[in-house]
């Protein structure tokens, strides 16, 4: 798996035009307000990486102020260390009081900033997406504390969509990551906690 180097989002939920934040190699910590979209980013990640039928319903995904009462470009770009750069972007467009996906596409470029791969074909951006950041550690990495708190009372953020929807619990070791990401989680908080293994699954 390569690291995050910065991560990009245009008109993606809370965030109305362009916004780069450069991650650092060690520990990154964002500070903002509450609901100010602190779990957007982590949703903006899961959005690139598995697609919008994942991680949100289309009204969620286009910023409000950017759709207006027409249309907005929505992308999303993460470069990773090794100086590749995988971006998802789709158009939306409100009709009729609803808001539609009109189309989507994808592009990998390398550090020199040529395109080594692109298209609208979501096997083949799976591929590239699977290299850069595995779709485990999609499901066990971008879960926050309020996001699983808010499972529990039956609601879910993008990544817990993301989880609901993958087909590959039965093949893959996402159950034991994401049990593990949430034990972890509850011990950090709770360290007196009789609980001392969750599991985690759809």
């Amino acid at each position: 798996m390569a690291k995050l180097r910065s991560l990009t989002l245009i008109n993606y939920r809370r965030y109305a035009g362009e916004i780069e934040l450069p991650l650092d190699p060690g520990v990154n910590l964002i500070v903002i307000p509450p609901g100010m979209g602190k779990t957007t980013i982590l949703e903006a990640i899961s959005w690139c990486l598995l697609g919008n039928e994942l991680v949100a319903d289309p009204e969620q995904v286009p910023n409000a102020e950017a759709l207006g009462a027409g249309m907005a470009e929505v992308r999303v770009a993460m470069t990773f260390v090794n100086g590749e750069r995988l971006e998802r972007f789709a158009l939306y467009a409100r009709t009729d009081d609803r808001v539609e996906r009109q189309g989507w596409g994808w592009r990998l470029t390398g550090g020199d900033g040529a395109v080594i791969a692109e298209g609208d074909d979501a096997g083949e951006f799976a591929e590239h997406a699977e290299r850069l950041f595995p779709e485990a550690c999609v499901h066990a990495n971008l879960i926050s504390g309020g996001s699983l708190e808010r499972v529990t009372r039956g609601g879910a953020s993008g990544p817990e969509r993301a989880i609901r929807c993958s087909d590959t619990w039965c093949t893959s070791d996402l159950s034991i990551r994401c049990s593990m990401a949430a034990t972890e989680l509850l011990t950090g908080l709770c360290p007196s906690a009789p609980v001392r293994t969750l599991g985690y699954d759809p």
